[in-house]
């Protein structure tokens, strides 16, 4: 499931019920490794072309990786 996918199902499945506690919503943290994935997976996992379109260096890219996903670059 991309992000799209998972931001939209997530949507749906709140949109009839308000939130009980702050733990039902993802945190930033988890958004940005979704986003991340997400990116990887429609660059081919390509690096340098995923850190481009973020705007940071291949460095920062691969240090925000987490780290099972690191392993296989």
């Amino acid at each position: 499931m991309n992000m799209v996918e998972y931001l939209q199902s997530y949507l749906e499945s709140r949109k009839n019920s308000p939130a009980q506690n702050e733990n039902e919503f993802p945190t930033l943290e988890d958004l940005r490794r979704e986003y991340i994935r997400y990116l990887l997976e429609v660059t081919f996992h390509n690096i340098s072309l995923t850190a481009k379109i973020l705007n940071v260096s291949r460095t920062t890219l691969y240090n925000a990786l987490p780290k099972p996903l690191r392993r296989s670059f």
